[in-house]
Order: C-alpha cells, then structure tokens, then sequence
C-alpha cells in the first residue's frame, strides 16, 4: 500500500525538521538565559539596544523543599487543586503486573502504529 510508504517518509521529513526547531528553541533559550544573567548582574529590568526593548521581570513560583509536609496539609485541608491531575501510567501498570487493582482505575485499550523501513 502506498499509503504506508508517503506515511513513512512524511514522518521522516518530518522528524528531521523537528530536530532543526528543537535545536533552535534550544539555542534561543540559551541566549535568552544568558541576556537575563547579564541584565540581572548590571541591576538592569529594561534595556534598548539597536532599536530593540528588552524586558527582564521576576515571577514568583512554587518550589517544592518538603513533600511529607505539602501532602500532610493536603490531607488535612482537602485542598486538592494544589495537585495536578493525572495518572503515572507506569505505577499503575506495575500495580496490575503486581496483581493490584487499583479502585477508580479502568483499563482502556490504546492502539500504537508503528513504521519502519527494511533495509536490504
């Protein structure tokens, strides 16, 4: 079927454009990162140069130090959005290889499709 093939091949050109872009977003945060140290260092939070503004401000966010403490105050306040809502999927696949079932869980089946190429 030559669906397969034009599937196979998208997904290559597709890959290795992928790659470009990571590599380039990781270039531009590594230069982001180095501008903001160097703003940081000279007490600047604004700065002009060539016609272009940079701006640099600081955000708070959470960091957690003690995650006994945290999971003790969610227990004890029910304030539960603290938390994210997901499943790990591999703690929960390695309680049912183990034989546990884990209430409120379903198992739902996934499909995966996987192409490769045969070398000769």
């Amino acid at each position: 079927m030559k669906l397969i093939q034009e599937c196979f091949e998208l997904r290559q050109r597709r890959l290795a454009l992928q790659r470009e872009v990571d590599a380039m977003e990781q270039k531009e945060k590594d230069m982001l990162y180095d501008i903001q140290k160097q703003m940081v260092a000279a007490g600047h939070d604004d700065w002009a140069y060539n016609g272009y503004h940079v701006h640099v401000e600081p955000k708070t966010a959470p960091s957690a130090k003690d995650w006994p403490t945290i999971l003790n105050f969610i227990r004890t306040t029910g304030q539960l959005d603290l938390l994210q809502k997901r499943l790990t999927e591999s703690a929960v696949k390695a309680r049912w290889d183990s034989g546990v079932d884990v209430p409120g869980i379903d198992k739902i089946v996934k499909y995966s499709v996987t192409i490769t190429k045969e070398t000769t």
